[in-house]
Formats: structure tokens, C-alpha cells, sequence
């Protein structure tokens, strides 16, 4: 199952990216992103608005995040554990996990 992560990101740079929350369902990512307090043009709470003074515009979006997964190599019964976009070499046999 595909799990999203909410990152929170600031328009002129002066902070970096700030990661929110992980583990999200897509509807629960989107319910989120959706919500009116999560962007710097539309949040009216005095957090919200403290925030856009002290950092510029800012908005809250989603990404899926990378999954992993477990490889067992035969050569050596070791397991690995690996982004599934990431291919990794055995230590032992060089096969790619």
C-alpha cells in the first residue's frame, strides 16, 4: 500500500522544507492539503498567520513516500532492506537486490 507524507514548504527560501506528518492514506494526505489552514493564502488562525509574517507565503503539499522492502539473497540468507527505487549489491554474491 502506497503511504503519503505531508511536507510543508516556504515560497522565498528563508526556511527550508519541513516534513509534517507520514504514513498518510491519499485521501487522508488530500483531506490535508485541502484544508484551508494549510496555505498561507487562505489560513486565517493567528499561528497560520504569525507563520506568513515571520516567513513569507508557505502551503502544505503531499508526495507518496518510498516504500520498502525486504530481499532475501540466497548466497548468503542475509536480508536487505531496500527502497524499491534504489537496486543494492550483495556484499557476499554482487547480485543486485
Amino acid at each position: 500500500m502506497t503511504t503519503y507524507s505531508i511536507t510543508r514548504m516556504f515560497q522565498d527560501g528563508t526556511l527550508s522544507s519541513q516534513l509534517i506528518r507520514t504514513g498518510l492514506t491519499l485521501k487522508q494526505a488530500q483531506a490535508h492539503c485541502s484544508n484551508p489552514e494549510t496555505s498561507s493564502s487562505t489560513a486565517t488562525s493567528p499561528a497560520a498567520r504569525e507563520r506568513t509574517e515571520r516567513f513569507g507565503p508557505w502551503f502544505d503539499g503531499y508526495d507518496a513516500e518510498q516504500q520498502q522492502e525486504s530481499v532475501r539473497h540466497e548466497c548468503c540468507n542475509a536480508v536487505w532492506w531496500t527502497h524499491s527505487a534504489r537496486r543494492q549489491a550483495c556484499e557476499l554474491c554482487g547480485e543486485l537486490a
